[in-house]
């Protein structure tokens, strides 16, 4: 099964079934838990529903961002199906003597790498790992589930009054305000009153960069104006 494309889409995943329900042998007497990804193609698919209720299919998909823990694929296979694949290439590389890899050569390479990969042992330790069979709801520590935390709401939430709300929010803005001020002006920080010192002893450098700027201006135009009247040596 191919695609125009190299993804999978709703279409292809509808035929796929039908070759995993011919080689499982499932039914509605027999069923087979399937687990899927996120993808369009399997969450989004009405006739892939169909059939596999029809079939004895039953399709789980895992909450989202758990697929690295509970996809049993990315826990134990997908790691040694890239080794394998890498190696099949370099190997092929070595007794041809080439430098690349065409595409129709891919299949050949890709079909070693799998019958390596695609062993009893790493699907049975998949499947362990992931807590999924045998069931072990204990498969994952404390730790793991500590980010969840800070997400709980507050056992006794206090609801402020509108005027704390009103007044908290006016010295988070101003803090920001100073914040980006501090940012953008570090002289702000330093010397925060403009009539202290420091403004004393910018304002003579500020004229004297002023001044500075009229006599440039008036030397780029006496030399511009020298330039068109001066006489031109004829050929």
């Amino acid at each position: 099964m191919i695609s125009e494309t190299g993804y999978i889409n709703p279409d292809l995943f509808a035929e796929w079934l039908k070759h995993f329900q011919k080689h499982s042998n499932c039914n509605v007497d027999n069923k087979v838990l399937l687990l899927l990804d996120g993808h369009t193609s399997h969450s989004k698919n009405l006739q892939a529903y169909e059939f596999s209720r029809k079939n004895g299919i039953v399709l789980l998909q895992p909450s989202g961002h758990t697929t690295y823990c509970l996809q049993p694929l990315d826990i134990a296979f997908f790691g040694p199906l890239q080794t394998y694949f890498t190696q099949a290439q370099e190997m092929f590389l070595r007794l041809c003597k080439g430098d690349r890899i065409y595409q129709s050569q891919m299949s050949k390479l890709f079909n070693e790498a799998y019958g390596r990969a695609d062993t009893v042992g790493i699907a049975e330790s998949a499947f362990r790992a992931s807590g999924i069979w045998k069931v072990n709801r204990h498969v994952f520590t404390d730790d793991q589930f500590a980010p969840a935390d800070v997400l709980q709401p507050s056992e006794t939430p206090v609801s402020p009054s509108s005027s704390d709300y009103d007044e908290d929010r006016s010295d988070n803005e101003n803090t920001r305000f100073r914040t980006v001020l501090e940012k953008i002006s570090p002289r702000a920080k330093k010397n925060p009153n403009p009539t202290g010192p420091s403004s004393s002893r910018s304002a003579p450098k500020f004229n004297k960069m002023q001044k500075h700027k009229k006599e440039t201006k008036k030397l780029v135009i006496h030399g511009f104006v020298y330039y068109v009247k001066k006489p031109r040596k004829k050929k």
